[in-house]
């Protein structure tokens, strides 16, 4: 899992932070990976960054879980039309089946 985490630490520079706060605690490394990778490839990494910012700094566990709720929140609080922007704009081409000149 260590190229993972540096795939996810070159996205999102808080990602060193989360792991080792979590192996502190036992936590499983390997399943917060994942999870964290998942959620990278849902809300990009500035979102993913300021969730982890945002659990890291209010002292709940450093976990997946408050870092997805976290991203889940602030994408419920946003206009519909964005929500469907950051969607978009954080998919791959491939993914976002873009049709040139459609």
């Amino acid at each position: 899992h260590h190229r993972a985490l540096d795939h996810l630490a070159h996205a999102a520079h808080a990602v060193r932070t989360l792991p080792l706060r979590a192996a502190e605690r036992d936590s499983n490394l390997g399943n917060i990976t994942a999870q964290l990778l998942r959620l990278l490839d849902r809300y990009g990494a500035a979102e993913l960054q300021a969730a982890i910012e945002k659990t890291l700094t209010s002292g709940v566990a450093p976990h997946q879980n408050p870092v997805r709720l976290t991203l889940e929140r602030r994408w419920a609080d946003q206009e519909p039309v964005l929500r469907g922007r950051l969607c978009l704009s954080t998919l791959p081409i491939s993914r976002a089946h873009y049709a040139p000149g459609g």
